[in-house]
């Protein structure tokens, strides 16, 4: 067996370069038994890793910020975190998006390895 192509993980975001990102997973709907698929776990985990810094400040705003607003810096405020994680999910692989054809919901605990 030859060893791995794609590069050393990173401590930061260990799935962040584009190696890791387009690395395919084969991955099977358990308990079924039915033949294995290729998925961008890799990529899956990486992009959650992004969704958890941002998911912070919009809970701040929510629960800190958003009561000391007026009304227009409140519809501002709400409408940059929307664009934010309207953003962020429009990149999610196709697998991963709920509205695409692909979509496929995948087990909470995936072996990244």
């Amino acid at each position: 067996m030859a060893p791995p192509t794609w590069s050393k993980p990173t401590l930061e975001r260990p799935y962040q370069s584009e190696s890791w990102r387009s690395h395919l997973t084969p991955w099977s709907p358990y308990p079924l038994n039915q033949e294995s698929i290729q998925l961008p776990q890799h990529a899956l985990s990486d992009d959650m890793a992004v969704a958890y810094t941002f998911m912070g400040e919009v809970q701040t705003l929510l629960f800190s910020e958003f009561p000391k607003l007026n009304a227009v810096q409140k519809y501002e405020a709400a409408q940059e975190q929307d664009g934010r994680i309207l953003a962020w999910y429009n990149s999610l692989p196709a697998e991963h998006r709920w509205d695409q054809p692909p979509f496929l919901i995948v087990p909470a605990t995936v072996d990244l390895a």
